[in-house]
């Protein structure tokens, strides 16, 4: 599993089912910062999402999956930048497992890519928000 934005190789098998677990019992340990308060070892209650790309094959059902995933509303704007500010907005801590980016269909492989880009730009400007993908 990869924070996008450390790019450090966290590469976990174990990610099938169980995604709440896996989040805590392995996730806040690379990010112990991001996810516990001040050093005080004292969990941050964060909200966990995934979002699976598995096979996703056009700009529509991808934008729908993230709209399913992150509660947006049918009047969203179902491109990046509209997204982009959506993220920015987040209030809470979240974290939100990426799966499947690499097993995109190859027609919108690149749009994923720039989503993964997106959201290391999101990650820099909102800290309620730590990425992870697992492939």
């Amino acid at each position: 599993m990869d924070n996008i934005f450390d790019n450090n190789n966290y590469n976990s098998d174990s990610f099938n089912d169980g995604t709440e677990e896996l989040i805590y019992d392995n996730v806040t340990e690379h990010v112990s910062d991001e996810l516990y308060e001040g050093g005080k070892n004292e969990k941050v209650d964060a909200k966990s999402l995934v979002l699976d790309l598995t096979g996703v094959a056009s700009r529509e059902e991808f934008h729908r999956r993230v709209r399913d995933v992150f509660g947006l509303p049918q009047y969203y704007g179902n491109n990046l930048d509209a997204l982009h500010d959506c993220l920015t907005d987040i209030s809470e801590k979240t974290v939100v497992i990426i799966k499947g980016s690499d097993e995109a269909e190859d027609s919108v492989k690149a749009y994923v890519e720039r989503f993964l880009m997106m959201c290391t730009d999101v990650a820099e400007e909102n800290e309620n928000i730590i990425f992870f993908t697992a492939e």
